[in-house]
């Protein structure tokens, strides 16, 4: 939000500040101050048997799930450029199949000899963004039949030149403090 960006328009902008401050209008926050109304009416509008708030919407309502999914894509599409313009090679979602299933890791990339898988993830922040970028960070490492299979992918000589690491992002816009100095060591 600090940064100018003349491609964002204000009434974006002021979207976004209301995202990052909790203040965009749901059921729960247009009735405060006034709640003598049935709790029922406090539920989503959508169908849901839950309040409607601001988190709810957001990050788990069904009929923002076609969102949640194009804002994943285009977090994971805004690290794969960085990477790139910053000359990693780097592959977006690969298909590798091991013993334990299908997985597609959002982002492997290799560099100098070193590659890294990366996954993305927003969160709804409501425990320590650290935990969940450890979490699934860990998911990753402790698979070393798929980091191996990453090596082969990038064309590395084995699994310890892979290293494993997730981009972790509340829905608000806040970065994990873990994540960010982990992809400055990368």
């Amino acid at each position: 939000m600090r940064e100018e960006s003349s491609h964002v328009s204000g009434r974006d902008f002021m979207q976004f500040v209301h995202t990052h401050i909790n203040a965009l209008p749901s059921r729960v926050r247009t009735s405060r101050g006034r709640r003598i109304a049935r709790e029922a009416e406090l539920n989503c509008g959508a169908g849901c048997v839950v309040r409607e708030t601001t988190a709810h919407t957001i990050q788990q309502c069904w009929r923002t799930h076609g969102g949640r999914i194009l804002r994943h894509d285009r977090v994971v599409s805004l690290v794969a450029e960085a990477m790139a313009s910053d000359q990693w090679s780097v592959v977006t979602e690969p298909h590798v199949k091991t013993s334990k299933g299908l997985r597609k890791p959002d982002i492997v990339a290799a560099k100098g000899g070193v590659g890294v898988i990366v996954d993305v993830q927003v969160v709804s922040g409501q425990r320590p963004l650290d935990d969940a970028h450890r979490e699934k960070r860990s998911k990753y490492r402790t698979h070393e039949e798929l980091v191996q299979k990453v090596a082969g992918i990038l064309g590395l000589p084995n699994k310890d030149c892979v290293h494993a690491t997730s981009c972790t992002i509340s829905w608000r816009g806040v970065w994990s403090h873990s994540l960010f100095r982990s992809l400055n060591d990368i």
